[in-house]
């Protein structure tokens, strides 16, 4: 890179320090007028979903959705026994029925038996064993063309992919974490289910009109020292920040705290402009 752009210098020192958290290293290249390289290495061992030990599915504590089922049949096809539990949790909370699939195959064969009742709509992620989620897609269409099907990933590499090959015709996609005000909008548009987003009950009304008395209450030196960790990525330190606040604010320190460690700037970004918002 090169030119005359100035900057705190605050991106390098946090590339340098997660890259040697992860046992790597980095290097750089500079000359005077011509510009600087900088380069890193890391030795990583190739992972699946399975291999993780808390598995990170949604992009915010709740433990309902936004939304209310309606005795509602859904079926969840998930490889992995974690995420699928919590799946089902969530949507059990939310008054919706659920049944539970271990991968494509196990949904196919047991929805395609003599008697198999027609779900209202299914949650399947795409790389399962046996049956993937686009091998699935394409036999539940065959026998119920209009039933709704929502794709989960956990990358945005799946994504691309299917994009690039044509993609295939899901009436939804969501990628890992999953934004639950996404999943109760789509599970709201797609069931046609009343409430939608407004349907939040007292208790999480009450959480945000918190979090909201608690950023309004930090000094304006806190907000922007805040705003500059936010802005500069520094997720260990955002850490370490929200571990100083006085005790009357321990509820906006763990909601901080809670998405910094999954590294979720964006929702840290769109949480402080909501309730900044609310102070207008």
């Amino acid at each position: 890179a090169g030119g005359d752009v100035e900057g705190a210098g605050l991106g390098l020192a946090i590339v340098e320090h997660w890259v040697q958290l992860m046992g790597g290293r980095v290097r750089v290249q500079s000359a005077p007028g011509e510009g600087t390289r900088a380069s890193f290495e890391l030795t990583l061992a190739v992972g699946t979903e399975q291999d993780m030990q808390q598995p990170q599915l949604f992009d915010l504590p709740m433990k309902t959705l936004p939304v209310r089922g309606e005795g509602r049949l859904v079926w969840v096809v998930e490889d992995n026994a974690d995420i699928r539990d919590m799946l089902v949790d969530l949507l059990v909370a939310s008054r919706f029925r659920v049944e539970a699939a271990v991968d494509g195959g196990d949904c196919r064969e047991r929805l395609m038996a003599p008697g198999g009742q027609r779900p209202d709509l299914v949650l399947t992620d795409y790389l399962m064993p046996r049956c993937n989620g686009g091998e699935l897609l394409r036999a539940l269409r065959e026998r119920w063309p209009d039933l709704p099907v929502v794709l989960m990933s956990a990358t945005q590499q799946t994504m691309q992919s299917l994009g690039q090959a044509g993609g295939l015709p899901f009436d939804a996609s969501l990628v890992k974490p999953i934004s639950l005000a996404d999943l109760g909008a789509t599970l709201a548009q797609l069931l046609h289910l009343r409430g939608g987003l407004g349907a939040v009950d007292e208790k999480h009304d009450r959480r945000q009109e918190v979090l909201a008395e608690q950023l309004k209450s930090l000094t304006s030196g806190q907000q922007q020292q805040l705003q500059a960790l936010v802005e500069a990525g520094a997720v260990t330190d955002l850490i370490e920040w929200s571990r100083t606040l006085a005790d009357s604010c321990q509820a906006l320190a763990v909601h901080l705290r809670e998405l910094a460690e999954t590294g979720d700037l964006d929702s840290i970004e769109k949480t402080m402009g909501w309730l900044l918002e609310s102070d207008q």
